[in-house]
């Protein structure tokens, strides 16, 4: 019975080599194929066959900016046709420069609603700066990580058959130690596979668009930016002048003193002229 155990065990040992083998074939390949247009266009119609089969992954992503007349009649259109389209706006962040306002949102839409979403996208578009979709077929790599994950799945129940037939403790951690890798193996390739479901299921689209500032406005901003620098001009020479007050309270008893001795002088002057009266 212990030589049958070891039998099994060297069996899936090999196994899991094997399985190992193809993993890392597999990751050193190109997952994802972009899809060409023209040529693949013409194959499929010579077989009478669609680009979009059911059977076959694709993931749909894109980019947009364009300015636009009211950036925030704008953005409530988009969280409307977002909620419209069964979608969820994934991020989103606002930025005011000089001369225009800005705002991104991150939309995540159902596949099979991206384009049509797209489409209603043009009473908001004034000027269209860049528009850029891009699909991407995932066929490839969804089909492998499917046979991975069967196959780990399938091993690791033969190990744990194999485990209830253990007879001492030697053999229940070694079997114990492959069941416990296996299950590694499979929580990362499981989420390595969700992940690629949600990225299947949900496009996502990047949209940038912005409002430039009417030059009025901005002329009548500046203006009142100067009125108030020149308001802090004039308090800071009152606050100057009221400083210097010994100064000036120095300077207004000099020029009194000047006049009135200057004054005097005068009416000195006058009577040293005036003639006699005994002679």
């Amino acid at each position: 019975m212990k030589a049958s155990i070891s039998l099994w065990i060297s069996f899936f040992i090999l196994l899991i080599s094997c399985a190992n083998k193809t993993d890392s074939t597999n990751t050193t390949e190109e997952t994802r194929d972009v899809v060409v247009s023209n040529q693949n266009n013409s194959q499929h119609e010579e077989h009478g066959l669609g680009i979009f089969k059911p059977d076959r992954k694709f993931i749909k992503e894109g980019s947009l900016l364009f300015e636009t007349k009211n950036i925030t009649e704008a953005k409530n259109y988009i969280e409307e046709q977002v909620r419209a389209h069964q979608g969820f706006i994934s991020k989103e962040f606002a930025r005011d420069f000089a001369n225009e306002k800005e705002y991104t949102m991150e939309v995540r839409i159902p596949c099979d609603k991206f384009d049509d979403f797209v489409k209603k996208l043009d009473p908001i578009i004034f000027v269209l700066k860049n528009k850029d979709i891009q699909v991407y077929e995932v066929t490839k790599e969804y089909v492998d990580l499917e046979t991975r994950l069967k196959t780990k799945q399938e091993i690791k129940k033969h190990y744990e058959e194999l485990l209830k037939h253990a007879r001492n403790i030697s053999e229940i951690m070694q079997i114990q130690q492959k069941i416990d890798s296996l299950q590694l193996d499979i929580e990362s390739l499981q989420g390595r596979l969700s992940h690629l479901q949600n990225q299947v299921q949900y496009s996502t689209l990047s949209i940038t668009f912005y409002e430039p500032k009417m030059k009025k406005t901005f002329f009548w901003k500046r203006a009142k930016e100067n009125f108030l620098e020149g308001w802090h001009i004039l308090i800071w020479i009152v606050q100057a002048i009221i400083t210097l007050w010994p100064i000036w309270l120095i300077t207004i008893i000099i020029i009194l003193i000047y006049n009135y001795s200057k004054k005097k002088k005068r009416s000195l002057s006058s009577s040293d002229n005036l003639p006699d009266k005994n002679q």
